[in-house]
């Protein structure tokens, strides 16, 4: 089974308004400065929300394209598959309303994020062929996989049709938000249910200690039923991370 997520990223790179290396602004300077007009008016907390609460989508809803790929093969044989495929296929599975730290979400939001996180990803040098980007320039060779700038393009392109098509229906964008429910539609607001009440815990209970330790002292303090909206089989590492964003200020309980 294939597991969609979000790549090791640099740290360092300001979603924002930070500034690219040529050889990497020449196939993705344009889709970066797309997401960002889609995006322009959020707040860093809300981008880094965003972001975490699209790695656990995807990583959740992997289930959802493996059985659709599946099918596709039988029909084909073959079938191409990528996070942006999955991304558009979970948009009938998740409901992605009322969300405290990404209000008024939109699907062309998460779209023009993937397209973001294709950006940050590709500048992590364990995700490209050299730490040393600039040496590429001339070389003609990519230091990156070559899918990411495609997949990059699909993905902005993909939040734009979303953008027009809310701006032409203001309509439509609640429908397919609510697209599903019937069905049992998976609610993205879970993941930000349980990073506020992990944060809460550590300021209430646990500021005085580490990082690591005081992450390994929540996870006591969470429900089997918690612990199962993880997606990952150390969860304390998680609500480490977490507990560093929120000392960043990449993370808001309100």
């Amino acid at each position: 089974m294939i597991i969609f997520k979000l790549f090791d990223y640099d740290e360092n790179f300001n979603v924002v308004n930070g500034k690219l290396p040529l050889v990497i602004e020449s196939h993705f300077g344009d889709q970066m400065d797309r997401a960002r007009e889609i995006l322009k008016g959020r707040d860093l907390a809300e981008l880094h929300y965003g972001l975490d609460s699209l790695d656990w989508m995807l990583q959740k809803g992997s289930e959802l394209q493996n059985e659709h790929s599946f099918k596709i093969t039988n029909e084909k044989e073959y079938c191409v598959i990528s996070r942006v495929k999955a991304l558009k296929l979970f948009a009938d599975d998740v409901d992605i309303t009322d969300q405290t730290q990404f209000p008024n979400a939109t699907w062309a939001d998460y779209f023009a994020l993937l397209t973001l996180a294709y950006v940050r990803e590709v500048l992590h040098p364990g995700n490209s062929k050299g730490a040393d980007l600039e040496k590429f320039i001339f070389t003609g060779s990519y230091p990156f996989d070559i899918d990411f700038p495609i997949e990059c393009m699909e993905a902005i392109c993909i939040a734009e049709c979303y953008k027009k098509i809310d701006s032409i229906e203001p309509q439509n964008n609640e429908l397919m938000r609510k697209r599903g429910q019937k069905g049992g539609q998976m609610k993205a607001e879970i993941f930000g249910e349980i990073q506020r009440k992990c944060v809460q815990f550590y300021i209430e209970k646990f500021k005085t200690r580490s990082n690591r330790d005081a992450s390994r002292r929540i996870i006591k303090e969470l429900t089997d039923k918690d612990l199962k909206i993880f997606t990952t089989d150390d969860p304390a590492h998680t609500i480490e991370r977490w507990i560093a964003k929120y000392k960043n200020g990449e993370i808001k309980l309100s």
